[in-house]
């Protein structure tokens, strides 16, 4: 039986988020938490089996790209991981009132 494909069971977007609301992610920029995030998927991947040093580039790659668009869309109107940061609350409460 397939496994139905969910935001909620991708690992990557759990990485993605646990960087963006962790306080204390060493993060300072988008561009350091995708390199953080994408850092522990390949670690975990590599843990469960064997990636081709080739072909280790071309995965890199393609998380890189996968996880950019992840987080355009977690942080969509925040220009920068601090504005997310400090504004991560408003659109908390904004959720829970719709």
């Amino acid at each position: 039986m397939s496994e139905i494909f969910s935001v909620e069971t991708d690992r990557l977007h759990t990485l993605i988020r646990k960087h963006l609301d962790s306080p204390a992610s060493r993060s300072q920029n988008f561009d350091e938490l995708i390199v953080e995030a994408v850092g522990d998927y390949l670690s975990e991947l590599m843990e469960q089996g064997f990636i081709p040093h080739p072909q280790l580039d071309l995965v890199e790659e393609v998380l890189m790209e996968e996880s950019w668009d992840i987080l355009r869309k977690i942080t969509y109107g925040s220009l920068s991981l601090a504005e997310y940061r400090r504004d991560r609350p408003k659109r908390e409460r904004k959720k829970a009132t719709c």
